[in-house]
């Protein structure tokens, strides 16, 4: 089992220890399981828990299991799958061959011990890419990239920027040369267009008495604009507002997330001006329709 009390751990060189805890290891039968042939199959699963040596607080804790696959819905934590040839017809053949069974658990305890390791680094990394967007100290040229990945939707952006960034931390510890990706941003990135449209650009919006931009000051509203490759991106932090469009040369295809503005999703079209300072459009919602027109800031 896993030790109850790390306080007598000490060492001058450790930055932390690793607890590992044998919870099962064998051969599983899948008999009780209707989905899958019956069988056999090595069976390898651990607790474990990583502890900064010197506060001794738990950093990571979870479990790995090696084995068959039926029983993911069974499980927490990492699950590696067997191999297929591993796997034994009848309860009594693990006995009777005795050195393939070892083989197949030896090798389950490699993957195992593999798993830990990959298991534990990844989720550092992701903790290190979620503060990374939350502090906004994320990397620049990744966060456009996760843009343009997925297809200009604000909404996941975030996943795309965590697998991004995970990706480069894993490169940077086997090699310093992979800072690549931050020196040379992909080419989808370059504008598109003649004119780039970010900058700051004021809106003149008609609506009618359906409560859809019925504030004057939300007909007045200030959009930052940021162009990403063909990816548009509009704000306004005081009406919690969030645009997101794709442009084709000079035509924008939008729509704009639930806001201080209004309760649900707005679409509608812009067409730029060749040199960019107007864009012109209609807005629609399921409550009315309008014009949206914007002029950009000196």
């Amino acid at each position: 089992r896993l030790i109850d009390d790390y306080w007598d751990l000490d060492s001058e060189v450790a930055d932390a220890y690793l607890d590992i805890a044998p919870v099962s290891i064998g051969f599983l039968s899948s008999t009780f399981d209707q989905r899958y042939d019956n069988g056999f199959g090595p069976h390898v699963k651990v607790a474990l828990r990583l502890i900064s040596a010197r506060g001794k607080k738990v950093i990571y804790a979870g479990t790995v299991r090696y084995g068959w696959k039926y029983a993911e819905a069974m499980s927490v934590g990492l699950i590696i799958e067997s191999p297929e040839e591993h796997k034994f017809e009848s309860r009594e053949s693990p006995r009777l061959q005795n050195k393939e069974s070892v083989q197949f658990l030896s090798y389950g305890i490699e993957a195992v011990a593999s798993g830990i390791a990959k298991k534990i680094t990844t989720d550092q990394l992701i903790s290190i890419a979620v503060v990374e967007i939350d502090t906004e100290a994320y990397d620049k040229s990744l966060w456009n990239e996760a843009l343009v990945k997925a297809e200009c939707d604000v909404t996941k952006r975030k996943p795309y920027y965590i697998e991004l960034r995970v990706r480069q931390l894993n490169a940077e510890t086997m090699s310093s040369a992979s800072n690549s990706v931050q020196n040379n941003p992909p080419t989808s990135l370059n504008p598109v267009g003649s004119v780039n449209l970010t900058g700051t650009y004021h809106s003149d919006i008609t609506t009618n008495n359906n409560r859809v931009f019925n504030q004057r000051g939300h007909r007045r509203v200030k959009i930052k604009f940021e162009q990403i490759g063909k990816c548009i991106i509009g704000t306004n932090r005081h009406a919690n507002l969030t645009i997101s469009g794709i442009r084709e040369d000079d035509k924008i295809s939008f729509f704009a997330l639930p806001s201080d503005i209004t309760d649900s999703e707005i679409k509608g079209t812009w067409k730029i001006s060749a040199d960019g300072t107007r864009i012109e459009g209609k807005w629609t919602h399921p409550d009315g329709s309008g014009k949206w027109n914007l002029t950009k800031a000196e």
